[in-house]
């Protein structure tokens, strides 16, 4: 049985869904254009890129249910070190 758990506050999806409406957008196949099964968008601005990954990341940690039922040893921000490179917007890293 699955169990919905709410994981952001509103603030929270306030604050990324205004991180959403002012961020640049690009293919998603940027990052991976040999795959067949890649279709998305994906952040292109490094800042709000970095602001939203810290909302989630401070949603995820400071949920019970997220502690309670996930474990894990580390969590990596998104990874974006070459896409930003490659295409002329500074690595935040």
């Amino acid at each position: 049985m699955f169990r919905l758990i709410p994981v952001l506050s509103p603030e929270q999806v306030r604050a990324l869904r205004d991180i959403a409406a002012s961020a640049t957008f690009v293919d998603g196949r940027i990052s991976n254009p040999h795959s067949p099964a890649k279709n998305n968008l994906q952040l292109h601005d490094p800042e709000k890129h970095q602001r939203s990954a810290e909302i989630m990341r401070g949603a995820l940690l400071s949920n019970p249910a997220f502690r309670a039922f996930a474990f894990p040893k580390a969590i990596a921000p998104p990874y974006a070190g070459p896409l930003y490179r490659r295409h002329g917007v500074r690595d935040p890293n």
